[in-house]
This record gives C-alpha cells, sequence and structure tokens, in this order.
C-alpha cells in the first residue's frame, strides 16, 4: 500500500524535515525544489513504497475551521499515513454544516480528519494520548515540551478552554477553537428531556396495557347485559 509524506516549505527550505524522515524511515530522496515554489509557504507532496517516490509541489492555503464535530467510531485506524483515507473520508462526508470532525474511538478523544489535537486549561496544552497518526508536529513538541501527552475523553474536554489544531503545515496556535461549555449543558438538558418524554411515554402505555383486559372484560359484560 502506497504512503504519503506532506512537508511545509517556507523560502525553499523544508521544516522538521528530520521528524519527517524518522517517520518514513529512510532516506528520502530529494529534489531540486521548482522556481516557483521557492518563496512563501508551498506544501511538498511525497507518494512512495518501497524505492519509488513521487514528488508534488503546491502553493499552500491555510484552512478556515471554527466548528468541529463530534464523530464516534471504535473501528478506526490510521497508524500509518495511507495515501487512501477512505475510512476517514466516510466519517468527514457525515459531518454536516461542520468545518471537520473530531474523532472519538471506544470513548477517547483521538485526531480530526487531518490534524492531530492540543487542549489548551490554564495556559497549559495537552494532546491526547490515543491519537490515530503520530504526526511530525505534535512529535516535535513533545520533544521541545511544549506540549504534554494525556489520556483525554470525550467527557474532559468540557474542563478545557480551547482545542488547537496541528499538522505538518499547520503551526501551533494558528487554528484555534473555542470550546463553548454551554453546549455540554445544552445537550445534557435534551438528553433529560428526551429521557423525561421516553419515560412518561412508557408510563402512559404501560398503564394502558394493565388496564386492557379489565376494559375488555367491561366490554364483554356490557354486550351480554345488551343481549
Amino acid at each position: 500500500m502506497r504512503l504519503i509524506e506532506s512537508i511545509k516549505l517556507i523560502n525553499g527550505t523544508a521544516i522538521n524535515l528530520d521528524y519527517h524522515q524518522r517517520r518514513a524511515n529512510r532516506e528520502l530522496l530529494l529534489p531540486d525544489v521548482p522556481p516557483e515554489y521557492q518563496t512563501g509557504v508551498v506544501k511538498w507532496r511525497i507518494v512512495y513504497e518501497e524505492n519509488t517516490f513521487e514528488h508534488s509541489f503546491t502553493k499552500y492555503t491555510l484552512p478556515s475551521i471554527s466548528s468541529l464535530k463530534i464523530t464516534y467510531c471504535d473501528e478506526i485506524e490510521y497508524n500509518h499515513k495511507y495515501e487512501n483515507r477512505s475510512s476517514i473520508n466516510r466519517l468527514f462526508a457525515e459531518r454536516g454544516s461542520f468545518d471537520d470532525i473530531l474523532i472519538v474511538k471506544n470513548g477517547h478523544i483521538t485526531d480530526t480528519s487531518f490534524c492531530n489535537v492540543v487542549f489548551e486549561k490554564q495556559n497549559r496544552l495537552y494532546t491526547p494520548s490515543t491519537y490515530l497518526l503520530r504526526g511530525t508536529k505534535r512529535e516535535y513538541l513533545l520533544d521541545t515540551g511544549i506540549i504534554s501527552q494525556k489520556e483525554i475523553t470525550l467527557h474532559d474536554i468540557w474542563s478545557y478552554d480551547k482545542i488547537l489544531l496541528i499538522n505538518a503545515m499547520i503551526e501551533l496556535g494558528v487554528v484555534a477553537i473555542a470550546i463553548n461549555k454551554k453546549t455540554k449543558y445544552t445537550i445534557t438538558k435534551r438528553v433529560t428531556q428526551l429521557t423525561t418524554s421516553t419515560e412518561l411515554y412508557i408510563r402512559h402505555y404501560s398503564r394502558m396495557l394493565v388496564e386492557m383486559p379489565q376494559r375488555i372484560s367491561e366490554l364483554i359484560s356490557t354486550k351480554e347485559e345488551l343481549q
């Protein structure tokens, strides 16, 4: 299966190349950067398998992400940066009006569709230990002590102030989403209302089932009297 590598270029210089090489676990065959891509921010994409490498360069535009849909999938695996992203793409397609998804696996926070995540609380930064992909930016921030790794469950996220998205192209703090803690209480309230309505519904029909034999018996008695 073919793998990919996404590397950020600034003015023709590759950023965190050592970490990309560590992930690939081999020497990358580095081409000459075309002149038109030697200025500004460029995405250098490498698709490789065995000794075959394909390189492409594109000017990079930062995506606009201000909302995440919590998406559940306990079976998802993406521990290597495969070119085939069909499982993630299927989840992403269900995002509705949201800009991206935040994937929850077995009750734990993992990644978005294309970023590792970092949570901020009281000016301290934490990344989930239950990530899907060991991202190069994530590794760099851990190695330099800028972020710490810890277990973060879905329930835990409401105790944080922000969620930051990072990957090879997105620096820490560039894409930050404030966590709306009111959402937690809105969801809880709706679930409580739904549960209450369901209980009333069940009670109503349970009472009907209990009373039904008696009512049938009364109808039979009434019919016999009429005859």
